[in-house]
This record gives C-alpha cells, sequence and structure tokens, in this order.
C-alpha cells in the first residue's frame, strides 16, 4: 500500500506552508503523525513535521519520496498538532512558525555539502584560484562558507566546472541535532 505524507518544513521556509511526500514502503508501518521526517527540498535535504498521512495524492502531483524518520516515535502528540494547526489560524501565521516554536531549535536537521581538493588540479580562472587557495589552506571546506566568501553564482558554477573535471570532490552529509540533555545537580544534606 502507497501512502502520503503531508509535511510542514521546519524551520520555516517562505511560501512553502504544507508539501506531500511519498512514504515509502519500508516506513509504512512506522507511526509518522507528529515525527520528524528528512525529505529533499531542492537540491538539500531538510527536517519536516508529519501532519498527516493518506492514501491519495494530490491531484496531478509527482511526489518524491520522504529520505529518513528522525524519531523511534513521534516528537508531537496530536493534540499538539491540532493546537498549533489553531494557533495558526487564529493569529494567522504559517503553521512552519508555529511549530519551530514547538520544537528545540537543536532537533532540526539539514544536509551540508563539503568540498575537497583532489591530488592534481588544474587551475582555469580567478575564481577556481580562490577556491583552491581556500581549500589549500584549511583542507575540506563547507560549501555555504565558500559561497558567503566568494559570491554563490561564481562558486556553484566554479564547483560544477570542477567536479565534472575531477579536480574537487562535493560530498553531501547529514549535520547532527545540535541538542543536548538537560542536566540537573541534586544535593541532599545529610544530618
Amino acid at each position: 500500500m502507497t501512502a502520503f505524507a503531508e509535511v510542514v518544513p521546519i524551520p520555516p521556509i517562505p511560501d512553502l506552508e504544507r508539501l506531500t511526500y511519498r512514504v515509502p514502503e519500508a516506513m509504512c508501518g512506522d507511526e509518522l503523525v507528529g515525527a520528524r521526517v528528512l525529505v529533499p527540498l531542492g537540491r538539500r535535504r531538510v527536517t519536516a513535521i508529519v501532519t498527516g498521512v493518506s492514501d491519495q495524492a494530490p491531484a496531478g502531483v509527482r511526489c518524491k519520496d520522504v529520505l529518513r524518520v528522525l524519531d523511534d516515535r513521534p516528537i508531537l502528540t496530536l493534540g499538539l498538532i491540532e493546537l498549533a494547526a489553531w494557533m495558526s489560524q487564529y493569529y494567522a501565521a504559517p503553521l512552519a512558525d508555529v511549530f519551530t516554536l514547538a520544537v528545540p531549535r537543536g532537533l532540526t536537521a539539514e544536509s551540508r555539502k563539503t568540498v575537497t581538493l583532489a591530488a592534481a588540479t588544474v587551475v582555469r580562472g580567478d575564481i577556481e584560484r580562490q577556491i583552491v587557495d581556500r581549500l589549500t589552506s584549511g583542507g575540506a571546506c563547507d560549501v555555504g562558507r565558500l559561497r558567503r566568501a566568494l559570491g554563490a553564482r561564481a562558486v556553484d558554477a566554479a564547483l560544477k566546472r570542477m567536479a565534472a573535471r575531477g579536480d574537487v570532490s562535493i560530498e553531501e552529509s547529514l549535520a547532527e541535532p545540535t541538542i543536548r540533555p538537560h542536566r540537573q545537580r541534586h544535593w541532599q544534606r545529610l544530618n
């Protein structure tokens, strides 16, 4: 049986409120409503909260697959999802904004692309020289950091050319959530 999950990306993405993804057969038995899932969105992967599951896809839409369920059990109850939907409607706020407040910031995960320089590199152009200089001085580098330092469009085009020639390798990985368990010390006075 094919199932489809309606998800809300967190943190919010402008103009994208609810999205539908196909749930792979291996994940169909899982309790999904209220769980965090990893879904593809453009070139990256983002965390989303499942708000509903159905056996029908929206008409005329080809759905991508949910990549991974991030929780053993849902982190939001059905009652909390309904409360968030009510708050979203009452305060005219996007549902993703309400979920962002309900889910701790450290529980969201996104994909990161890392660039590594190959052993023999042929440099063609100024932007490629700048990329090679940064990679030789610091080793592997996050693509986002290169884009901010050198300009997004120029870096994307240069990396695409360099990867096609085999001058660099680009690996995508999932950044682990940064939440840490809360610990308290308890003191007991002994008499």
